[in-house]
């Protein structure tokens, strides 16, 4: 990926609008661990800035500003810039994890920061009340006082000129501030663009079953915050107009529309696209039935279609539901709010607004149905175009990564049961927008009777909400069409005339927009209804994916081992041997460790009968855990390495213990203590080993560590990239000993 490096010259106050009470009333942007950013829509309006100063300066390469930056007309430039990090902060940010008395990032602050004051004279007199805070991020380097702070930002060209990346080049040379203050001394810059090496993404090819229609899955994991037309409380999943968007674009970018494939995939709906919806416990969510509610006294969930609950109620509206061991999973998607200021121009004064953003980190999940000759080729997209949906595409949000391999399953219809004299339910997994102005429950109803061919009385006891679906035409400059959508999760309550089997799925013959994933219904007899319970509350994030390299190897990278990570494993290797993978490779380098269950849960799942795991606690009490005989039987390698901790390398001991995993990398930490903090009254903690770690053979870490074989290290550099997930498998020499050694087996 290209950078565009910021080297500073002064001290600098890059922010983006937020104060802090009344110690702060202008700050900077900081991570949750106190590391300064800078934002990437302060560096692209200072960049396209520059742009408009070279055009009045008569440089011959501002003629291409609009196909960089874009334009008023709708046209979308080819520039997107991520925000500017410090190289280290990957690197910074796994030592801070493994460190809690850094765990208060005020600590982190003061490294890089101060707060000054300062107040507005008026003949070298002081205003009263214009007293007001900033914070100011230091010149030089807290850690080497002797070199400048460099920050370094990700751009993207995405086929640009040649005129297109020498404008780039010219304003980053033209660009010498950046921030507040600057008739103050404070932020001066020098910027530097650094074309990247990146190799294109190679697409894609998932085997495809023998059917005439497949449905193609797959799961994307938000890069950045996600910022959503109308974001809130009900608006969290990713529509999939946004993605038919984004894909055409890549299309259209490398073919043309008189194309027959583009037209099927993107036109005349013979593809039938879902909306990207959170991941939750390893599957795509819908949202939740609206006819379950939450009671707040009692602490659990009823259905309403099911029972009669009393006392107060909480419906389930905005949360996602997925299918768990025992009743759904539920979540709601984490939101946060962001500041910004609006462009200032001749015409208008500044202001501050805010947006409401999905958290990145999130992991979203969706489908699309088509013909199997048309699968290869929404799979190549998929693969290869950059995701990118919501506001503010080309600066800071809306970057999300593909995760995994995408599957293919061939479409199976299944049917529902449903007896006279009963009642059955619709369940609205998808919104629902009819071909009428206004939908009424009765017209909706009927509707929906009418495509099931069923005789059938409405009960009238539905559970519905409504919600307006618009948008805003950048290219005509108009609004667009504004349609009443009823919300997905709504449920219309019926009761059968006769006996009759039904579609468990279907798509009423009166909806519209069917192609962006609109109108997808389910029904649902007595049984089924009253098996929608909720199991618990779930928390939805990525902590492992999956690849497969060439030669049949499949690798599986654990992050952490925090909740969900055994059920992220065991998806990633059954996903991967039905791909046809021969050998596996578990990569925990700068895994910090996490839960003891979720690490005995991935040893269950892929060891034979027998110990895996021992703790002994300071009483002297001593637990075991074992395996049942169910196994994975290839061959195996783990990837460790010094940042390895606890949790990690005892998956690597345990496999390599129990199966004869070859374990690469470097000499891993030797973590084989659990820790409680204990509060002290003058606001500190104390933190104690309060049990002893041991392999299922009794083997202690503690002290020692694994001792790898091979031992094989990675240069600075390609320890920064591995931390920022920029390094190519090819240049990895740590996973390339893992690959010959298995081969060698």
């Amino acid at each position: 990926m290209d950078v565009i490096r910021i080297t500073l010259r002064s001290d600098l106050c890059a922010g983006n609008g937020e104060s802090r009470g009344n110690a702060v009333d202008i700050d900077i942007v900081l991570t949750a661990d106190g590391l300064p950013r800078i934002p990437a829509r302060r560096l692209k309006g200072c960049l396209r800035a520059a742009a408009e100063e070279l055009a009045a300066l008569g440089d011959e390469t501002a003629a291409y500003t609009a196909e960089l930056f874009g334009d008023k007309a709708g046209r979308q430039g080819c520039l997107w810039v991520g925000d500017a990090a410090l190289p280290q902060e990957a690197a910074f940010t796994a030592w801070l994890k493994q460190n809690p008395a850094w765990a208060d990032h005020s600590r982190v602050e003061q490294l890089y920061t101060d707060v000054r004051g300062q107040t507005r004279l008026q003949d070298g007199v002081a205003d009263d009340g214009s007293l007001r805070f900033t914070r100011v991020l230091g010149q030089y380097d807290p850690l080497d006082k002797a070199k400048a702070l460099v920050f370094e930002a990700p751009v993207r060209l995405e086929n640009a000129s040649h005129e297109a990346m020498c404008l780039l080049e010219h304003c980053c040379a033209a660009t010498r501030h950046i921030g507040t203050h600057r008739n103050r001394g404070l932020g001066n810059v020098r910027l530097t663009y650094i074309p990247g090496t990146d190799t294109p993404t190679a697409p894609q090819k998932p085997p495809l079953p023998d059917a005439d229609t497949v449905t193609l899955t797959y799961h994307v994991q938000l890069k950045t915050p996600l910022t959503l037309p109308g974001c809130g409380k009900q608006l969290t999943a990713i529509p999939a107009r946004s993605i038919i968007g984004c894909l055409a674009g890549a299309y259209l970018r490398q073919g043309t529309a008189a194309d027959d494939a583009f037209r099927r995939l993107f036109l005349d709906g013979t593809a039938r696209w879902s909306p990207l919806t959170p991941v939750i416990g390893g599957e795509i969510s819908h949202p939740a039935p609206l006819a379950l509610v939450y009671m707040k006294n009692e602490g659990v969930y009823a259905n309403r279609c099911t029972e009669a609950p009393a006392g107060k109620q909480k419906t389930l509206s905005g949360v996602y539901t997925a299918p768990g061991k025992h009743g759904l999973l539920a979540a709601s998607v984490p939101i946060t709010t962001t500041y910004h200021h609006k462009h200032r121009d001749a015409n208008s004064d500044a202001t501050l607004y805010m947006q409401q953003a999905v958290q990145a980190g999130l992991v979203y999940g969706g489908t699309v149905t088509l013909p199997a000759a048309l699968a290869g080729q929404a799979a190549a997209l998929l693969s290869t175009a950059p995701l990118r949906f919501g506001r503010s595409k080309s600066a800071q949000y809306a970057v999300c990564e593909l995760l995994g391999s995408i599957t293919a399953a061939p479409v199976q219809e299944t049917q529902v049961t449903i007896h006279k004299g009963e009642p059955f339910f619709i369940l609205l997994e998808t919104d629902l927008i009819l071909n009428t102005d206004a939908p009424t429950p009765e017209t909706a109803a009927t509707a929906l009777q009418e495509s099931l061919g069923i005789a059938a009385h409405h009960t009238g006891k539905d559970y519905l909400l409504y919600h307006t679906i618009g948008g805003y035409n950048m290219m005509w400059q108009m609004p667009k069409p504004r349609r009443t959508a009823i919300c997905g999760g709504s449920v219309y309550c019926f009761t059968a005339d006769k006996d009759a089997v039904l579609p468990s799925h279907f798509i009423p013959d009166t909806a519209e927009q069917v192609q962006e994933g609109f109108g997808c219904c389910r029904v649902l007899n007595q049984a089924e209804m009253a098996a929608l319970t909720v199991e618990r509350k779930a928390v939805h994030g990525v902590t492992a994916a999956w690849t497969m390299l060439e030669g049949d190897i499949g690798l599986v990278t654990i992050a952490n081992f925090y909740q969900g990570t055994a059920d992220r494993v065991k998806q990633g290797v059954d996903e991967l041997q039905q791909q046809g993978a021969k050998a596996l490779i578990f990569d925990v380098r700068s895994n910090p460790g996490g839960y003891v269950s979720e690490l005995t849960q991935i040893l269950d799942d892929l060891l034979p009968e027998g110990v895996i795991f021992k703790t002994t606690a300071y009483n002297g009490k001593e637990k075991e855990y074992t395996s049942d005989a169910g196994c994975v039987d290839l061959p195996m390698a783990v990837l460790v390495n010094a940042d390895s901790y606890s949790a990690a390398e005892f998956l690597a001991a345990q496999l390599q213990e129990s199966a004869g995993a070859a374990v690469v990398g470097e000499q891993t930490s030797g973590k084989g203590y659990s820790q409680m903090l204990f509060d002290l009254p003058d606001g500190s903690a104390m933190g104690l080993s309060t049990a002893r770690y041991f392999t299922g053979g009794g083997k202690s870490l503690i002290g020692t560590g694994l001792t790898p074989d091979p031992q094989v290290s990675l240069t600075q550099a390609q320890q920064r990239d591995l931390l920022m997930g920029k390094l190519a498998h090819e240049d990895d020499a740590q996973l390339q000993a893992a690959i010959q050694t298995l081969r060698q087996e």
